[in-house]
């Protein structure tokens, strides 16, 4: 027997709920590298190697770093190797043991050392400033103080003569030791490569005070040479003027 028609029909079967997959998002982007400034090293660079060949990157790292570290320690041994190799024979002809003058060479080197370190970056700050230098005086300082490094390995070039002259090396007599065939031929390759030295420190020490000041390494010599010209200009009117005042004296007698 079929159902009537007007008996209601059964509730359909309730169908199972449908999840939609969630959607896929883009992986977010890798952070952004920090800028690499130009001639930046990737590495902590040895200053006491690298400032040979690298020396405005490592004079910008020391600067980044901490610039008042190891200057008072680096102009006073700079400064005491500068003494050590100074001729000043007439310290024997006092009277003097060689240890007196060994003694009196390092208490010199030591103020002269300091004497350079503010005295000298005080001047390079003023003249790098009329020459648009943007260094601070602590900056300045750690450029003077880290251009004693050359000095410090060229007493190294000393080691020869200290070994066959004893502690007399360093009160030396190079009139006497041009007669000493084996002292000459230890001087004359220690006076080249001296030389040698001497110049390229003077071009680690512009480009040192280049960087500090943030210009060119050529306005750093520029800024040096006046320096030494406000030193040396004073000094000239004060040896005309003692030469005048010793003149009118003899004159006047």
């Amino acid at each position: 027997m079929s159902p009537s028609s007007d008996e209601p029909l059964p509730p359909p079967f309730p169908q199972s709920p449908s999840f939609a997959e969630p959607p896929v998002y883009p992986a977010p982007p890798a952070p952004a590298a920090p800028p690499v400034h130009a001639g930046a090293p990737r590495e902590p660079l040895n200053p006491w190697t690298a400032i040979f060949t690298r020396p405005r990157a490592v004079m910008r790292q020391i600067l980044d770093g901490d610039p008042s570290r190891r200057v008072h320690l680096l102009a006073v041994a700079g400064g005491i190797v500068e003494s050590m190799g100074s001729d000043v024979r007439m310290l024997s002809h006092l009277g003097l043991t060689i240890g007196s003058i060994i003694a009196l060479k390092v208490v010199f080197g030591v103020l002269v050392g300091l004497l350079l370190l503010y005295v000298g970056s005080g001047l390079l700050l003023l003249t790098g400033r009329w020459l648009g230098g943007r260094g601070t005086f602590v900056e300045v300082r750690a450029a003077t103080a880290w251009t004693n490094v050359p000095a410090l390995w060229g007493a190294l070039l000393w080691l020869p003569l200290l070994g066959y002259l004893g502690f007399e090396a360093f009160n030396l007599d190079i009139d006497a030791l041009r007669t000493d065939s084996i002292g000459l031929l230890l001087l004359v390759p220690i006076g080249i490569a001296g030389f040698v030295l001497l110049i390229w420190r003077v071009v680690i020490y512009c480009k040192c005070l280049a960087e500090a000041h943030r210009f060119s390494a050529w306005h750093s010599l520029g800024a040096a040479l006046i320096a030494s010209l406000l030193v040396c200009i004073p000094l000239a009117i004060m040896a005309i003027v003692v030469v005048a005042v010793g003149g009118l004296a003899m004159l006047s007698r």
